[in-house]
């Protein structure tokens, strides 16, 4: 009987230097034989398919994987760190917990030395015992690949009696963020000298026998694809992560043809050191860099074992002497190679393959070994669990309550003995901590039966008919017996016969969850109570997800003068706020959308004509609530205005138009200038600033739901072919996929307490409120 090998998945992002594709291209035979090994194209974050989550090893470059305990998770990196990131580049939005809780789920970073490890770990600051110093596998090639007879072979020029240059700069900004722009460099000539003649350029280099090849970031070249396209011609050959890709070749399997390489502040001069050739840096706007950027290594030419030049007839004499004098800056390169590089052998595959292989082996054994504890494990919970109903049985409570408690504290509960437990408080009539223990297996698991049929029961029992209709409806979609299924039915009937609603006023739930700054809440809880509820029956659902003991008791401080639901989550999730914005990660995201699942299925289940889901950071204005029932649609946005980071001086919608936040709009067939861009974006702005409603594309935060929108299926759930960040773009994919239009109402914006410091702002905002409602008058 054949057993299935175990997978390892190795994820690629490009051709330009792919640790993954190199490991996998020097894959040994026994390794082949041993496991099923795969290499990937790197798809969206969101959209790894289940083949790979379910591989025993993911190997990456870029780390971006959703990392998970159950796999070993090994990130090969994509160079010698030189310029500042993550934690160590002031632009990058994350902050340091979030990058500690990524990093945490990585077992290996490969690591060139002893020096990569400190300033990697400066960057994202995880477990120095996460590193193992291997060397990169794409360095392998510059030990091994005829790089001047590949390049003959893609450019169909020869190569091989030339000197071959390669140009690497690093990138200024990328094609996935044109916000992102570092540095200042311009695309005027080759290299942004302040004056070069290109004809003098080309002369040099027919004169001298040489060849540049120029290989720029492949996040750039896209964005400079037009520069790029000027500059090919017979003495300079462009080199494109496409044309690389065409050729089935990686750029390391050319770059040891290079015989000097031109660059500025891109780390492949790190890898280029191994073969001890010259370096020329071209830092042509070193300072600009530095103030955008920064570097982990400074100062800059102390790290940068080459002439530094900044005009044409500088490059060439560099250029020239580089060539002719062996000798030059060769003590500094190697100096600087004994530092950057542990091992100069060409191993580093073979060292990684075999690393794996003992990872593997050593897990598959351990594994073994939990699993006979798991039976043991589950064989003694059968047997106590056994014992625990005989004891329910005779009506022994305290005896059985003491195994229970003996089980929390070694083997844990599962969701059946929580649901025992709960029976022992209900019967020794401990009914508010039945329903506690009920609720944190809720949260464990949201369709398991006899957890949401006990909760409804006790709620029921309790008269609590709101909560009781609830989790009887939840139960009610998992019950497989069809007498029970008939008896639940009779009871919701019973439930809502028992306290019908009145006709003459719109049911209204106001729903939020809840993860809050006390001061902020507070002033959130206050607008609610102020809002003008004429006409109207309000009632409120609260997910308390908070941290913080202060939030929650104003939580229930508020419900005691209102009627109030309040479901707590029992989750420890950090989330980040600080005064540049707020950090979100995906986790964080998808258990937002499942709390606003929990909140729509309130509203359905208990007949609400409306829901109202609300930020918990937003101060409505008074007249919100009926002005956007008297709008008469079926999803409606009460707009507000927010300067989404520090930086940006203007205020933006939390509406927009099209796609993942489009402020303009457009047909397929148009193509825009950017002028044209900036112009319909101050249109659709400007049309926001003036009272009305307005049907917009995307919404979010401050909705207004009707009951018909409701039962036809709107949600929050993730789409899974939709790599959208944000649970309020599924919500509004789905709404127009259902036929719902979706619109926003501009007459009375709320105010949003983005940050701490927005707080000193809210007096002038409820005054302004007041002004207006006496001008009214």
């Amino acid at each position: 009987m054949m057993t299935k090998k175990q997978r390892i998945v190795l994820v690629s992002q490009t051709y330009s230097g792919c640790n993954s594709r190199a490991l996998y291209q020097s894959c040994p035979r026994n390794i082949q034989e041993k496991y099923e090994v795969r290499l990937i194209n790197e798809p969206p974050y969101l959209e790894y398919d289940q083949d790979v989550r379910d591989s025993h090893v993911v190997i990456t470059t870029h780390a971006n994987y959703p990392f998970n305990k159950e796999q070993i998770n090994i990130d090969l990196w994509h160079g010698f760190p030189l310029k500042g990131m993550a934690n160590m580049d002031s632009g990058d939005p994350r902050s340091p917990e979030q990058l500690l809780k990524h990093w945490n789920d990585v077992d290996i970073i490969t690591s060139y030395s002893a020096m990569f490890n400190t300033l990697f770990n400066a960057c994202i600051g995880t477990k120095v015992n996460k590193y193992q110093i291997t060397g990169a596998p794409r360095n392998d090639y510059l030990y091994t690949d005829v790089g001047k007879r590949n390049l003959s072979t893609i450019f169909k020029e020869d190569f091989e009696n030339s000197k071959v240059i390669f140009y690497m700069p690093t990138f200024r900004s990328v094609s996935f963020n044109s916000m992102k722009k570092e540095g200042n460099r311009h695309w005027d000539n080759l290299f942004s000298f302040n004056t070069f003649i290109m004809e003098e350029f080309l002369n040099f280099l027919e004169k001298n026998n040489l060849r540049l090849v120029v290989k720029l970031h492949p996040v750039e070249e896209g964005v400079v694809r037009e520069h790029l396209l000027k500059i090919g011609c017979e003495r300079i050959h462009v080199l494109t992560d496409s044309v690389l890709q065409h050729n089935n070749m990686d750029l390391y399997q050319l770059l040891n043809g290079c015989d000097l390489l031109i660059t500025d502040y891109s780390s492949v001069y790190f890898d280029f050191l191994l073969l001890n050739r010259p370096i020329i840096f071209a830092p042509i706007d070193l300072n600009e860099y530095k103030q955008s950027r920064g570097f982990l290594l400074e100062p800059y030419e102390s790290w940068t074992p080459g002439p530094k030049v900044y005009a044409q007839h500088e490059l060439e004499a560099e250029i020239l002497r580089s060539l002719g004098d062996k000798d030059y800056y060769i003590n500094e390169r190697e100096q600087l190679t004994k530092i950057v590089h542990h091992y100069q052998d060409g191993q580093a595959s073979k060292r990684i393959w075999s690393m794996i292989e003992n990872l593997v082996d050593s897990v598959a054994s351990s594994s073994n070994k939990q699993e006979e504890i798991q039976i043991e494990l589950d064989t003694i919970k059968k047997r106590l669990k056994e014992e625990i109903k005989l004891l329910i049985e005779k009506g022994q409570t305290t005896e059985a309550n003491k195994i229970l408690e003996e089980c929390e504290q070694t083997i844990g509960l599962d969701l059946e003995m929580i649901t025992m437990k709960a029976s022992v408080l209900f019967i020794e009539n401990k009914l508010d901590e039945a329903l506690n223990v009920l609720e944190k297996g809720y949260f464990i698991d949201k369709e398991h039966f006899d957890i949401l049929y006990n909760l409804g029961y006790i709620n029921h029992f309790m008269q609590r008919n709101d909560w009781a209709i609830y989790y009887y409806s939840k139960a009610l979609k998992y019950c497989k017996d069809t007498n029970l299924q008939k008896d639940i039915e009779k009871s919701i009937h019973a439930l809502k016969s028992a306290f019908p609603r009145s006709q003459a006023l719109k049911k209204v739930l106001i729903g939020s969850p809840v993860h809050q700054k006390p001061e902020i809440l507070q002033n959130y809880l206050e607008s609610l109570e102020e809002l003008n509820k004429e006409g109207v029956a309000v009632d409120y659902f609260f997910v308390d997800d908070n941290n913080d003991h202060l939030s929650s008791g104003k939580l229930q401080t508020f419900a005691e003068s209102n009627n109030v639901f309040i479901l707590s989550s029992f989750h420890k999730d950090q989330y980040i706020c600080d005064n540049n914005t707020h950090h979100w990660n995906t986790d964080l995201v998808w258990k937002v959308a499942e709390f606003k699942n929990d909140i729509i299925e309130f509203a359905i289940f208990n007949d609400y004509d409306y829901l109202f889901l609300i930020d918990s950071d937003l101060v409505l204005h008074p007249k919100t609530l009926n002005k956007l029932i008297s709008a008469e649609k079926d999803i409606i946005s009460n707009i507000f205005w927010t300067k989404w980071t520090d930086d940006v001086q203007i205020e933006l919608p939390q509406v927009w138009l099209k796609d993942n936040y489009t402020l303009y709009s457009f047909n397929a067939k148009e193509k825009l200038t950017q002028s044209e861009i900036n112009q319909r974006t101050a249109e659709f702005i400007g049309k926001l600033r003036r009272p009305g409603i307005y049907k917009v594309g995307g919404l979010g935060a401050c909705t207004l739901i009707s009951r018909k929108a409701l039962e036809a299926g709107v949600n929050f759930s993730e789409i899974p072919n939709i790599s959208f960040w944000g649970e309020d773009r599924h919500f509004c994919i789905r709404a127009e996929v259902l036929g719902f239009e979706l619109f926003v109402d501009t007459h009375y914006p709320a105010f949003h307490i983005y940050r701490e410091s927005d707080l000193e702002k809210v007096p002038a905002f409820k005054k302004n409120n007041k002004l207006e409602e006496s001008t009214e008058k």
